[in-house]
């Protein structure tokens, strides 16, 4: 944690699990997930809080907001410790660390994940968090974000059990949310659904080129070990991927997609995945 006097710490290269974190509760269930995770994984966990530089500098009238200048640093550092806390006990032997950056939210979830394995928050959150997944926050970190980001709602936790879904629809971005949802299958001993939403209104042609396109992307795996299945399910994508999440621990879709799931991160599915899915959702990269 940074203290007085250490305003720009560097964090340094490794491979770690970053999650951001800002008091809500959304943000202390990511807290835990991403602590589990890290163990899985067996990587160090850092959390991340971000302080808007001008509100601690900048001579001005924060008590209009409900936070006095002189406590917002106190304040980041107690929202860390009481994470650190949460953290531990959930994964008792994961190496935690916290970073309190001076910077935009978003600004500072990117530079702390430039090098980390995965990126986690939590759907909604307050403080330097802000709207985090319905404004501008959100587009740039899942935009410019190059480690998979994790999406954790408090009222949706893993249900450990379930199998890993993915949303599949031919292009190189889905290909990389299989890719992420295998390797993670391996890590919790659970199985993958693959699945390829079609609407119901389109030709049969459609459905036999889908089921092709599954064949193909599960076949371009290497999925030695992990229980890997596929269906086309003929109702709307975002619905196909929604109704999979109910029995799931995890669902994983690409940056971009096309076909079923054009801009995925920028339309209907992506915000109904968000705020809709039962389980956490992972929104792969290239590399994963």
């Amino acid at each position: 944690m940074i203290m007085s006097g250490e305003i720009t710490e560097k964090i340094g290269k490794s491979d770690t699990i970053v999650v951001g974190v800002d008091g809500s509760d959304a943000s202390s269930s990511a807290i835990v997930w991403a602590a589990r995770e890290a163990a899985l994984r067996g990587l160090p966990l850092r959390l991340v809080h971000a302080v808007v530089w001008s509100m601690i500098d900048t001579p001005m009238d924060l008590a209009a907001y409900g936070i006095p200048r002189e406590d917002l640093r106190a304040g980041g550092e107690a929202i860390l410790a009481e994470a650190a806390d949460a953290a531990r006990a959930a994964a008792p032997g994961v190496s935690v660390s916290t970073h309190m950056e001076v910077a935009g939210p978003a600004g500072a979830l990117l530079t702390a994940s430039e090098d980390a394995e995965l990126l986690v928050v939590g759907n909604r959150g307050h403080g330097g968090f802000t709207g985090l997944l319905v404004g501008s926050t959100a587009v740039q970190v899942t935009a410019h974000a190059t480690c998979p980001v994790a999406v954790v709602r408090p009222d949706r936790p893993d249900t450990g059990s379930g199998p890993i879904v993915v949303g599949v629809d031919g292009s190189p971005e889905a290909g990389n949310a299989l890719t992420f949802a295998v390797r993670e299958a391996r890590l919790r001993d659970c199985p993958v659904e693959a699945v390829y939403g079609l609407d119901d209104d389109q030709p049969a042609d459609e459905l036999a080129s889908a089921e092709r396109l599954l064949d193909k992307a599960l076949l371009e795996q290497d999925a030695a070990g992990v229980s890997l299945t596929a269906r086309v399910v003929r109702r709307r994508p975002t619905e196909a991927l929604i109704e999979a999440t109910r029995t799931a621990s995890l669902v994983a879709v690409g940056g971009r997609g096309h076909g079923g799931f054009r801009g995925l991160l920028f339309g209907s599915v992506s915000h109904a995945l968000i705020h809709h899915a039962e389980c956490p959702v992972v929104i792969a990269r290239d590399g994963v």
